[in-house]
């Protein structure tokens, strides 16, 4: 058994509702984030494809953007923001992308809930010691804990 562990599994019957709003927003920001991937991913091929570049050549259209040429990046970029604004997406600065705030957003919720769980579940292990463990190992965590709130949202 780990010494870390505050509760035992047999303890941990109900968790708090600190522990169900943090879960709860981690799946608002994931649903906001699927949404605006499509709109945004799908003006970014289109764009990219004007100008010439093969959508098969990235993981993600933004990918690409490192490597363009100087005057291609900037139609891209205004062209970016034309589409964002036609498409409704709000942002807190004219030269923030949409679906970076919004991966952020749901890292920070991913975070928030982290935390929540940790002071909940452990003595000793914080977010960041996850993190600091690797990525898969704070990624597992976060799953796991969404799986097991979800059945109390």
């Amino acid at each position: 058994m780990n010494k870390g562990l505050r509760i035992t599994k047999s303890e941990m019957k109900r968790p708090t509702k600190d522990m169900i709003d943090a879960a709860r927003n981690v799946f608002v920001a994931k649903a906001s984030e699927s949404v605006i991937r499509d709109t945004v991913e799908a003006y970014q091929i289109d764009i990219l494809g004007s100008l010439g570049y093969d959508g098969a050549e990235m993981l993600h259209p933004y990918d690409l953007t490192y490597t363009m040429k100087n005057a291609d990046f900037l139609e891209y970029d205004k062209q970016c923001r034309i589409n964002r604004d036609k498409a409704g997406l709000a942002v807190e600065d004219d030269g923030f992308c949409p679906l970076l705030v919004a991966e952020t957003e749901t890292s920070k919720a991913e975070s928030h809930l982290s935390d929540v769980c940790c002071k909940f579940i452990y003595n000793d292990v914080t977010t960041q010691d996850l993190i600091c463990s690797g990525m898969d190992v704070f990624k597992e965590f976060v799953k796991l804990q969404l799986d097991y709130l979800v059945k109390f949202i």
